[in-house]
């Protein structure tokens, strides 16, 4: 009986080597996983930001809805490098003459991830606006003067791209919202 005893710890001890073995590989394995994580990180790191001279802006309409108006704003990366950006871009509605008209940007979606830009492919938001008078706005005529332009500023730059506004007045004081910057072209209706 001792004997058996013997053998049945020996068993149990060699289980429990082999499985500490696999344990351990397990564990050296999640460490290399976690290594090509963190490098993969760091690569994503050193793509330089995208800066308002590596980029052209371009607008394009999307179907209505009742009192509101929606187009989609791109960001195109006209560099030769790949570049990252992240958030909302900034917004400026003008007149023909360059005059600043009243704008409300209302950054909407919190504060979004990293994008990363390669030559040639485009970042986009969806702009939403309303085109019913509100808050003591004129309810005949025009609810806001007539842009010809929107100015648009980059995540964390200070200069602009300029896109022709063809889609008239913007009501509620100039209120435009607009999502985080993503990968992509954005919708097509």
């Amino acid at each position: 009986m001792q004997a058996n005893r013997s053998r049945a710890v020996r068993r149990g001890l060699a289980a429990t080597g082999v499985l500490a073995a696999a344990l351990a590989a397990a564990g050296a394995a999640t460490s290399a996983n976690a290594a090509t994580t963190t490098r993969s990180a760091g690569a994503a790191a050193s793509t330089p930001r995208c800066h308002t001279a590596d980029l052209a802006a371009h607008l394009r309409q999307l179907d209505p809805s009742a009192g509101n108006r929606h187009a989609v704003l791109t960001l195109e990366n006209t560099s030769g490098r790949t570049c990252h950006t992240r958030g909302h871009a900034g917004m400026q509605l003008r007149a023909s003459t360059g005059t600043a008209l009243p704008t409300k940007a209302v950054w909407v979606g919190g504060g979004g991830s990293t994008v990363t830009i390669k030559p040639g492919h485009r970042a986009y938001t969806r702009l939403d606006w309303g085109v019913v008078p509100s808050g003591g706005e004129p309810v005949t005529g025009r609810c806001e003067p007539t842009p010809a332009r929107l100015a648009v500023t980059p995540p964390d730059e200070r200069t602009q791209r300029t896109v022709t506004w063809p889609y008239g007045p913007v009501c509620g004081h100039g209120a435009i919202d607009s999502q985080p910057l993503r990968a992509g072209s954005g919708p097509a209706y």
